[in-house]
């Protein structure tokens, strides 16, 4: 009798022992698991800071344009950039700006598009000025007219246009939309406006000439267009 009782208290002991390592090990195992999920949070919360601040000079990397975004300000209630166009100055530093214009734009629109950060200026050290063209070789064209009487040639030059930059420069197809203003210099009257890609052309319609730095136009964007990046060409009459 006595022996049957001194195996039923090892079973016992054996048990409580064996409670008390499952509790120890519980305990450490919650440990870890908490540690990670307090980092992980902390790494999502640092992700959704915005990338840019005011003076920030960036660009679209896809783009061949020189003209960049001027960030104004950032407004973290909405979530969105102010920026405005910022034009490199003769020497290529950065730059002025063609006017006092600002819009502002999704953030997740201009950090996916203009990925590229170029400098840093102070948004009141960047002028609004009108910018003086400089015209290289390859921008003149010369045509010659012959006098009969005199028998003696006379030769006219013109410079080549060039555009500095397009608003709205995006749409959806299937849409048309309005380009409100369509910059650069030495536009003639009669000029003509295209997209182009791929070999593909999509003309503009209502093109108006506002003077030899501003158009207007429309471009109604077929519904099966191809998506991404269309270049912009424009000609003169004189070709």
């Amino acid at each position: 009798m006595n022996k049957s009782w001194g195996i039923i208290s090892i079973i016992l002991v054996i048990l409580f022992a064996g409670v008390l390592f499952m509790g120890c090990s519980s305990s450490d195992t919650s440990s870890p698991s908490a540690s990670t999920t307090t980092a992980s949070v902390t790494t999502a919360a640092a992700s959704t800071g915005h990338l840019y601040s005011a003076g920030d000079i960036i660009k679209n990397p896809k783009s061949s344009s020189a003209t960049a975004l001027l960030i104004i300000s950032y407004d973290a209630g909405a979530d969105t950039y102010e920026r405005a166009y910022i034009y490199p100055n003769g020497d290529g530093s950065w730059g002025y700006r063609m006017d006092s214009k600002t819009e502002k734009i999704s953030r997740s629109t201009i950090e996916k598009v203009y990925t590229q950060k170029v400098g840093t200026k102070a948004v009141s050290a960047v002028p609004i000025q009108t910018p003086t063209p400089a015209v290289t070789p390859t921008q003149v064209y010369t045509t010659q007219t012959t006098t009969t009487a005199s028998a003696t040639a006379t030769t006219a030059s013109s410079s080549a246009p060039h555009m500095s930059s397009i608003e709205p420069d995006n749409a959806k197809t299937g849409t048309t939309v309005s380009i409100t203003e369509l910059k650069g210099t030495n536009f003639q009257s009669g000029v003509t406006v295209v997209l182009v890609k791929s070999g593909t052309t999509i003309n503009a319609t209502n093109v108006v000439f506002s003077s030899s730095s501003l158009l207007t136009c429309t471009f109604v964007i077929p519904s099966g267009a191809d998506v991404g990046y269309w270049d912009v060409k424009v000609t003169n009459p004189d070709g």
